[in-house]
Formats: C-alpha cells, sequence, structure tokens
C-alpha cells in the first residue's frame, strides 16, 4: 500500500462527543409526537447513517421524516450541550497536519452543523475541507458521497484513508477502496466492529491510529 496523503475524518463518535445535544434534540423532536425519548446510550448505538435514518431505527420509517424535519429545525438550540473533543483528537489533527498530511471532515451532519461544532472547537484550522450533508443529501455510506469528497480534496483513493467509528465509515470507504481505519469509541464495542468490519483496521483510540497511519 503507498503512502497515506489524505485522511478524511468522521465527527460524532469519533472527533468529538456530541451526543448528549443529540439525544436532548431527538426527544425535542418526539414530545409533539407523544412518543417516549431513546435514552443516551440507545442513541449512542443508533447514530452515525444521518439524522432521518437514525429516526428509522427508532420510531419507524413512516414517521421518521417528520421528526427529522423537526430535528433540523431545533438542533441549533442543542447541538452544543455536554460538546467535548474525543481523547486525542487534537493530537492527531496536530500530528497529521505537521507531517503535510491533508486532512478533511467527512460527516453525516448537515453542513451548519458541522462547521459551528469545528469553529467551537477551534479545529477549523486542522482541515483543509469540511465535507457535510443535509436531509436529503448523499451522505454515508453511499458511493456518491465518498466520490464527491475526493473530488472535493482532488485526493486518489489509493493514498486516502476515512476515520470512523462505526460501519457506515467503514462501509463509506470500501465503497471506493479508501483504507478504513476504526476506532471504538463511540457507539460500536472494538469486538463488535471486529465482526462488523472484518478487514478494517481497528484501535482502541485515536493515538492507536495515529501511530498506524504513521508507520505507513
Amino acid at each position: 500500500m503507498r503512502k497515506i496523503e489524505t485522511v478524511f475524518f468522521d465527527l460524532d463518535g469519533t472527533l468529538v462527543d456530541n451526543y448528549e445535544a443529540i439525544t436532548r434534540c431527538i426527544a425535542a423532536s418526539l414530545e409533539p409526537m407523544g412518543i417516549t425519548p431513546p435514552t443516551l446510550e440507545k442513541v449512542k448505538r443508533t447514530v452515525g447513517g444521518s439524522i432521518l435514518i437514525t429516526f428509522e431505527k427508532l420510531i419507524g420509517k413512516d414517521s421518521a421524516l417528520q421528526a427529522a424535519k423537526t430535528y433540523m429545525e431545533h438542533i441549533e438550540e442543542y447541538e452544543l450541550v455536554g460538546l467535548k473533543e474525543m481523547p486525542h483528537a487534537r493530537e492527531i489533527l496536530q500530528g497529521l497536519k505537521s507531517r503535510g498530511i491533508k486532512t478533511a471532515l467527512f460527516t453525516n451532519k448537515s453542513q451548519k452543523s458541522a462547521e459551528h461544532i469545528i469553529e467551537i472547537l477551534d479545529f477549523g484550522h486542522f482541515f483543509d475541507r469540511i465535507i457535510g450533508t443535509s436531509l436529503n443529501g448523499a451522505r454515508k455510506p453511499e458511493k456518491e458521497f465518498t466520490l464527491l469528497a475526493l473530488e472535493k480534496m482532488k485526493s486518489d483513493f489509493e493514498t486516502s484513508a476515512v476515520v470512523g467509528d462505526s460501519p457506515y465509515d467503514y462501509k463509506a470507504a470500501k465503497a471506493c477502496a479508501l483504507t478504513p481505519i476504526l476506532v471504538a469509541t463511540g457507539g460500536n464495542s472494538f469486538e463488535s466492529l471486529e465482526i462488523l468490519c472484518p478487514d478494517a483496521n481497528i484501535f482502541k483510540n485515536l493515538r492507536e491510529a495515529e501511530i498506524f497511519i504513521e508507520s505507513r
């Protein structure tokens, strides 16, 4: 394998812990519908594919779009609640930048929310591009979204990697033959990632992932 020259980072569960905000906004979206909100732990196990897919898993497809629209209308009120960066997040971004490796945020979060969170955490100077999505736009793990990310970064799939915490990130990488690198810091345990993503490079945290990237 050729040296990794571009790294596409997932956001939630990988670089940041935004689960409290997501849980609070989901609860606010379900309250008008008379639906009991999920626990934070259930939300952690469910998010990753986009808020629409999250609601489909939580309440079924028939009501998911309505709830997702309400969520998008109110997420700005909640998105900074409990927000914190994941351990080693700043270090890996600093390390890759110092070695001249290009980085992009590659997230199913809305473009606006992703940009706001990155600004609040002062991560913006680490990234060459922030690549988010919209309620009805292309998203991970769709091949179209990975191709869009490669095009925006003017990067080659053979020298690019995706760093994430879920099977969605794994599938997004595999869709275009990028190197999949997963960290067990989100809603999936190390063991479940091994089962669901059999040929991924799986690590306990971002520091281990950084060492792996350095070694390529």
